[in-house]
């Protein structure tokens, strides 16, 4: 029997391309990634990188097949417009 290859936080971060380990650690608490504990060490198996690269792909292509249509289009800096109030009203 092979035994899976498991990742530690940081290293799981570099394997997916430089995500923070802030950045996994949160996508394990919310679920997105299954965490292994060997002794009190948070490990993430080989296939759990796989599994989560494989949904960001597909995300991505799905974006790229709806184009830049889809994108809404934001002004940068966002303007804000002042509301005067007359003298008194505060």
């Amino acid at each position: 029997m092979a035994l899976e290859t498991l990742h530690s936080v940081e290293s799981a971060s570099k394997r997916l391309g430089g995500d923070s380990p802030w950045t996994i650690r949160a996508w394990l608490s919310l679920g997105r990634l299954r965490r292994t504990r060997v002794g009190g060490m948070v490990m993430i198996a080989e296939s759990e990188l796989k599994g989560l690269f494989v949904m960001r792909m597909d995300r991505r292509e799905q974006d790229a097949a709806l184009g830049s249509e889809s994108i809404p289009e934001v002004p940068w800096p966002p303007t804000v417009e002042l509301l005067l109030l007359p003298e008194g009203w505060t």
